[in-house]
């Protein structure tokens, strides 16, 4: 493997045909705010939880790609 970081990854899975352009760049924003949003809460002494409303449509959206991925 030439890169182990989530965003390249990401990129590489398009690349092979794995991701659509679109799924690989949705799934990159979902993880790069995911990651802001721990930062910010670690900054700020804070627990990294956000309500699981929040959430629910990004998360609908990744549960479907992995499902696409692994159930194929």
């Amino acid at each position: 493997m030439e890169w182990t970081d989530n965003v390249r990854l990401l990129e590489r899975l398009s690349d092979a045909g794995f991701l659509s352009r679109d799924e690989a760049e949705f799934l990159k924003q979902a993880y790069v705010g995911f990651r802001a949003q721990v930062h910010r809460a670690a900054l700020q002494e804070q627990e990294a939880r956000i309500p699981a409303a929040a959430a629910a449509e990004t998360r609908a959206r990744v549960q479907a790609i992995w499902r696409k991925l692994m159930e194929s």
